[in-house]
């Protein structure tokens, strides 16, 4: 059963208030629809504090779940997360159900799609997105080997890993998030240095290989950046540019990984008030001398240093 367009535009236009889902689930279940009660469960589990109730709502919800699952997804291959009875996240590690999933009364509503495969299936994937055009689709994750070809829909978050895309063919008009993991990709350089994004508000760019000044222009661009995370094999020379870069003072997450040494941690040092107005700072990857980790201690004290294991293949480059 399909939710009436008035319904539907709420959700579009307020994704994140629950009101517009239990009016949903109201309608849904006036009608006789298993998928209401869902909705109606799911919602009620966020603000139960009485521990027998909310043991009985999730039970009926995971009965409701393994009953209807298959029907509302159309498939039974999908890794979902599911928020206030509708599909925050859906994974396929196989792209052959999507077409299935996309037409499906619940799998045609989710809000963010992973999808892994070879580049040939990719590329089918993208065509079924356009076609399709699941209307409340706000991110798309992609994972795999090769070149795919075909325009990326629009959305707000994209991620890309070990892919190489067409990136000219990406509309960047509505993307605020924006993650690139190992992407080996000449094609990528000229996209970021022009006709890529400008207004992120997220950025992630782990194990790229770019040139530096690749990677300091495309930041630079960006007129609302508030989050960024960088994993480089030259994460001292970042951290020294971020020391003097205005792009410092927009930020209010940081995140840089890599082989650093106490001179990145020194310049940090060095400019500690710029880098104090920052909510969240993480640092992992490096090694550091005990005095210098002291001092970051005490003149950073949201610092963070993450015990993380860097990939076998960093080396530090110099460019």
């Amino acid at each position: 059963m399909k939710l009436p367009p008035g319904l539907l535009d709420a959700l579009i236009s307020s994704p994140d208030a629950q009101a517009g889902y239990l009016v949903a689930a109201d309608w849904l279940t006036s009608a006789g629809d298993p998928w209401g009660e869902f909705i109606s469960a799911q919602c009620r589990l966020v603000g139960e504090t009485d521990p027998s109730q909310f043991m009985a709502l999730r039970r009926r919800a995971e009965a409701l779940l393994e009953a209807n699952s298959t029907r509302w997804l159309g498939t039974g291959d999908a890794e979902v997360d599911w928020r206030w009875g509708f599909v925050e996240r859906l994974t396929l590690h196989e792209t052959g159900p999507l077409e299935a999933v996309l037409r499906s009364q619940v799998g045609g509503l989710l809000r963010t799609l992973s999808l892994e495969g070879g580049p040939t299936a990719l590329g089918l994937a993208l065509e079924r997105l356009h076609r399709l055009a699941p209307p409340r689709l706000e991110g798309l994750a992609l994972s795999g080997k090769g070149t795919v070809e075909g325009a990326v829909p629009p959305v707000r978050r994209l991620e890309c890993t070990g892919l190489s895309l067409e990136w000219a063919r990406i509309d960047v008009e509505k993307l605020v998030e924006l993650r690139l993991i190992e992407v080996r990709d000449a094609g990528l350089r000229g996209w970021l240095e022009g006709e890529g994004p400008t207004a992120l508000q997220h950025l992630e760019l782990l194990e790229l290989a770019l040139p530096l000044h690749t990677t300091q222009r495309f930041i630079e661009r960006q007129t609302s950046l508030e989050a960024l995370h960088l994993e480089d094999d030259l994460p001292d020379d970042l951290a020294v540019w971020l020391a003097q870069s205005p792009v410092l003072s927009k930020l209010e997450h940081l995140a840089l990984g890599g082989p650093a040494t106490d001179v990145g941690l020194d310049a940090m040092l060095r400019h500690f008030a710029r880098f104090s107005r920052l909510k969240t700072l993480i640092v992992y990857g490096g090694r550091y001398g005990p005095t210098v980790k002291k001092w970051a201690y005490k003149q950073l004290p949201q610092l963070v240093f993450e015990a993380r294991r860097p990939p076998s293949g960093w080396a530090t480059r110099r460019r």
